[in-house]
């Protein structure tokens, strides 16, 4: 019985993972989308203008929360894998380790 549920928890497990990693799939193609948009902006500008004008502040703002929300997602992945990032070299590393088995750095 133990070892059905540990099947459940791996399957559960796999299908949040999926998810998480669908979600952060999603907001890189928003980022290449606003890229696209960014691009746009800048070249009809400079066709009138010779130059970019404020309206990229908001693509850049929608950037920054998407980037963000992958942030978001990529720790609760981790946390999902039991696994954090080391303080010091940015590895990942198991959740309960004291000291990083890459470069030895304590852990909070």
């Amino acid at each position: 019985m133990a070892f059905l549920k540990k099947i459940g928890k791996q399957a559960n497990t796999l299908v949040e993972t999926t998810k998480i990693n669908s979600s952060i799939n999603g907001e890189k193609t928003t980022i290449n989308k606003i890229y696209t948009q960014i691009g746009e902006k800048v070249y009809q500008a400079y066709e009138k203008e010779g130059k970019a004008n404020n309206d990229l502040l908001d693509f850049c703002d929608q950037i920054k929360q998407a980037n963000d929300k992958i942030v978001e997602l990529q720790e609760k992945l981790l946390e999902i894998s039991g696994k954090k990032i080391c303080i010091s070299c940015q590895k990942e590393i198991e959740v309960d380790v004291q000291f990083c088995p890459h470069c030895g750095g304590k852990q909070d």
